[in-house]
């Protein structure tokens, strides 16, 4: 059976949805008065980076639950996730204020989607009350928000699956243990960023990344317009970490929250 004939049998069919996340994005009603990002994300500075949130519902948005809310610092993939009960505008704006305290370098601009739990005044007042430029990207245009995506699934995704996540009195467990997971991954993981794209001889395009990973630590230290007291800064916190020991605490405390949460969703 050639290819265009199994296309053509298989039109219609619908996948298995089965362990897969469902958007809680609802857009908000002051987009119009944010401007699209404008420029290209590979020549960015430090301190630019995409904002969103991740939803732990397990397949219902019915209730309450937790959200992962991430950044990710564009030009040298340095990223910082937290969680937080639902996604109110007060809670939102608490959980990107403890971002903006963890981040090694000046936040100087974020980029969300057209999420109303970003594009609201309470959150809109605290950027423009530390300086902070915002943008956004165009509605249903998800790869406009490629980089934090990629983090979504990378950590949000890979440490705490799919599962509904319903039970606040894990949540500071949960909290303390994404400060492990981000000092693990920026130290220690390599990442192999996008640096362009060029176009195929078919006229399609194709990303272009880099031949080495490189690490979020060592894209810092290697930035000229670091300061020289963050790259010290950077060299004391990363002479303090172990990976062997960190990777192995993470995944005891992982396990041991999953338990925890299954059990109290079974019970409830």
């Amino acid at each position: 059976m050639k290819e265009a004939t199994v296309k053509r049998r298989v039109t219609g069919w619908k996948c298995n949805t089965k362990n897969r996340g469902i958007s809680s994005t609802t857009p908000s009603a002051i987009k119009d008065k944010i401007p699209l990002f404008e420029g290209s994300w590979y020549e960015v500075e430090p301190g630019v980076g995409q904002i969103d949130t991740v939803a732990h519902c397990g397949g219902s948005l019915a209730g309450d639950f937790m959200f992962s809310l991430g950044y990710v610092d564009v030009s040298s993939g340095w990223f910082e996730y937290t969680m937080q009960w639902n996604k109110g505008m007060e809670s939102t704006k608490d959980s990107l204020e403890y971002v903006r305290s963890r981040l090694p370098q000046q936040l100087l601009h974020v980029h969300p989607d057209c999420g109303k739990e970003f594009l609201n005044q309470i959150v809109l007042n605290w950027c423009e009350e530390n300086n902070i430029a915002v943008s956004r990207s165009r509605s249903y245009h998800k790869n406009d928000n490629g980089y934090i995506e990629q983090r979504n699934g990378h950590v949000a995704r890979r440490w705490f699956g799919y599962d509904r996540l319903g039970e606040i009195k894990l949540l500071p467990k949960i909290q303390k243990m994404y400060g492990k997971i981000c000092e693990y991954h920026n130290h220690f993981v390599p990442q192999r960023l996008c640096v362009g794209i060029k176009t195929l001889s078919n006229g399609k395009q194709r990303k272009v990344y880099e031949k080495k990973g490189i690490t979020p630590f060592n894209r810092l230290l290697g930035n000229e317009h670091v300061k020289n007291e963050v790259k010290e800064k950077l060299r004391i916190e990363h002479e303090k970490l172990n990976p062997k020991f960190l990777h192995q605490e993470l995944m005891k405390e992982k396990n041991a929250i999953l338990k925890a949460n299954r059990y109290t969703t079974q019970q409830s």
